[in-house]
Formats: structure tokens, C-alpha cells, sequence
């Protein structure tokens, strides 16, 4: 069930790249739409679909809400499983934000230390997340790391 699971959660943080990504920057694993809005907030000044997409989720607390449906499924408990869950919530705010067994790497050392942030609403999901993580459990002080990492 946890694998369905994660392959479920790799397909919505997909779909969530793809709404919320600026299409200049054309990722070939997932399709070239934006979700519809429709809405009463003034979204039609907002001229790129993404932005109208980041404004909805912004505004609809989809990220908090997002991180607690995550945690209601339980598959934090299992390491693994957290540490896919928040490489993927990484991602959302930049690819070299990922975490290699549980730590940052250290291959982009030459690139500096900047990183421009995609999606700075999902550092809200990256919260969220680390503050659902277990701490009861044998493996609380990996998930501590994992949660002290990703920061």
C-alpha cells in the first residue's frame, strides 16, 4: 500500500510542478497544462497561468492542507518514505535543494550558495511536513535530521 501511495504522491507533486512551474522552463515528464481558475479574486490581472495557479493555491492554504492529507496517510513513519516526501517537496522550491541520504550535496559547492527559489509558497509545504514528521517512534531521530536538513 505505501508504494501505491508514494506513486500517488509522486504524480500530484508532478501535476503541482506542472500548475505552478514557469513554462519557460520545460520539464518533459510532465504535460504542458495549468489548472483552471475560476474565481472572483482579481486572477485576470494576472497574465501568466502559473501565477493565477500560485495566487489560488496561496490563497486557498493548499500547501498546510496539503502537508496534513500527506501525514494522514501514514507513510511517514517510514524513513524512506519521509525523506521521498520531502525531496519532493524540495524540489517544488528547487531541484538542487534535493537531499542525498538525508543531508544536502555537496556537488553544487562551485555553483555558490545562491539558489533562485521556483516556488517560494512550497517552503509552506516543506514546514508542514517537517512539523507532521513522527517523534515517537525507534526512528525519531532520523526524522529530526531529515527535518533539520531540509532546512
Amino acid at each position: 500500500i505505501a508504494t501505491a501511495a508514494m506513486k500517488l504522491l509522486k504524480s500530484a507533486f508532478a501535476l503541482l510542478a506542472t500548475a505552478t512551474g514557469d513554462k519557460g522552463e520545460k520539464n518533459s515528464l510532465t504535460p504542458s497544462m495549468s489548472i483552471d481558475v475560476l474565481s472572483d479574486h482579481s486572477m485576470s490581472s494576472t497574465a501568466l497561468p502559473y501565477a493565477a495557479n500560485l495566487l489560488y493555491l496561496r490563497s486557498n492554504g493548499f500547501y498546510v492542507e496539503f502537508a496534513s492529507a500527506i501525514a494522514a496517510m501514514g507513510i511517514f513513519s517510514d524513513i524512506s518514505h519521509a525523506r521521498s516526501v520531502m525531496n519532493l517537496a524540495l524540489e517544488l522550491i528547487h531541484p538542487r535543494l534535493v537531499l542525498t541520504d538525508g543531508k544536502r550535496s555537496n556537488a553544487d559547492k562551485g555553483a555558490g550558495d545562491n539558489v533562485p527559489i521556483r516556488n517560494a509558497d512550497a517552503t509552506r509545504l516543506v514546514l508542514g511536513i517537517a512539523i507532521r514528521l513522527p517523534t515517537t517512534d525507534d526512528a525519531h531521530d532520523q526524522h529530526k535530521a531529515l527535518a533539520k536538513n531540509a532546512f
